[in-house]
């Protein structure tokens, strides 16, 4: 199967009932889950730390997605700040 992603055209594989990049299904599971952990800025040691409390891999995948990373705060407040500044003045 073939879709348009982000202007792309893409193939996609089948996997169960829904779809993914061909590319991502090809790709050693334990290597997606560890993937998942660096986007979040895990550190490689901090997953290894997880993955030794022998947690299923679909509770690791959820850790690592109720994440919300440092850059992430650090943009927000900053955005947050210029608007107080813009709207309020100098906090």
């Amino acid at each position: 199967m073939f879709a348009d992603i982000g202007g792309f055209r893409s193939e996609l594989a089948n996997v169960g009932d829904f779809f993914m990049p061909v590319a991502w299904c090809e790709i050693d599971p334990f290597q997606r889950l560890f993937e998942c952990w660096r986007l979040q800025k895990f550190t490689v040691e901090e997953f290894f730390k997880a993955k030794a409390d022998e947690l299923s891999d679909s509770r690791l995948y959820k850790m690592a997605g109720n994440v919300v990373t440092v850059p992430v705060i650090i943009a927000l407040s900053n955005f947050i700040k210029q608007i107080h500044k813009e709207r309020i003045g100098d906090l």
